[in-house]
């Protein structure tokens, strides 16, 4: 499947100016996570999160009402927004990307096509793709979460190790903040593939065949 079938083509986004205290409001508002930001002529030059935006806010009226309180109202999106932004193509794999989101510990991206911002995807959009797309004969659906101790081999180690053919991954963060890992394999050694997680670190929540 690829980014363009599951993207949000929608899409919410602040400019440089913008102060950060009116963008969070506005994602707060849409309920929305992150923010393409784009300059006067529609050209992408940030992206934003929520997060970003929080630990550059003011936590209480005292702090507001504090000389770093004011000074840090008066900032602009344009100055804590990441600048170099992690991009999708439409006609990306989803697969591909979500072991993109993995490697770079990120939850959400801007999708591009001949340098014009076409869509943002996220982590959800590829969870819930892969979670609920049609599925090839004789695959199994693993769901696996991080130990507290670091888990000695990734998981796209371990699929190779097996020689599986990863059909989809999926990525999300549990209540208790822990990575969880939804993984969609085929091959004659799928069934090893949750002790061998196990014994790399990782702590196997789920097996069954994919439906």
């Amino acid at each position: 499947m690829l980014v363009r079938h599951i993207m949000c083509t929608e899409v919410f986004s602040v400019l440089p100016e913008t102060p950060i205290q009116d963008a969070l409001r506005a994602l707060q508002d849409r309920r929305i996570r992150r923010a393409p930001v784009l300059d006067g002529a529609g050209k992408l030059v940030g992206f934003i999160t929520e997060r970003d935006l929080l630990k550059a806010t003011p936590g209480s009226v005292g702090e507001l009402n504090t000389a770093d309180g004011l000074a840090a109202a008066a900032r602009s999106v344009d100055q804590i927004a990441s600048k170099s932004v992690t991009c999708a193509h439409p006609d990306d794999h989803i697969e591909d990307l979500a072991a993109v989101f993995l490697e770079k510990k990120i939850g959400g991206v801007p999708v591009v096509e001949q340098e014009q911002l076409v869509g943002v995807v996220t982590e959800s959009d590829i969870f819930r793709a892969i979670v609920g797309a049609p599925e090839l004969a004789d695959t199994t659906r693993i769901t696996v979460q991080c130990g507290k101790a670091p888990a000695s081999r990734t998981v796209q180690k371990v699929v190779r190790f097996l020689k599986l053919d990863l059909v989809g991954l999926a990525q999300y963060t549990s209540s208790d903040d822990r990575e969880v890992f939804v993984l969609k394999v085929r091959g004659e050694r799928s069934k090893d593939l949750g002790p061998e997680l196990t014994r790399a670190g990782w702590i196997m929540l789920d097996r069954r065949a994919a439906s």
